[in-house]
């Protein structure tokens, strides 16, 4: 997660790749930065509507017995 200068929390996916020369000898990185924090809104109301009962607010069967373990 990053802290953005307006003091929102983003999540960002980092990939990191090393470039080597003939020989193996490393020559640079390749750094890309993605803002996933739409996917990860998207992940949390996915879990939330697979666990939770839509008319009751309450959590559903799936979410009692994975509790109850």
């Amino acid at each position: 997660r990053f802290l953005a200068r307006s003091g929102e929390r983003l999540w960002a996916l980092l990939s990191v790749s090393l470039v080597r020369d003939g020989e193996g000898a490393p020559l640079y990185f390749i750094v890309q930065i993605e803002n996933i924090t739409r996917r990860k809104q998207l992940e949390r109301e996915l879990h939330l509507m697979a666990t939770t009962d839509h008319l009751t607010g309450i959590g559903n069967r799936r979410e009692f017995l994975s509790r109850a373990e």
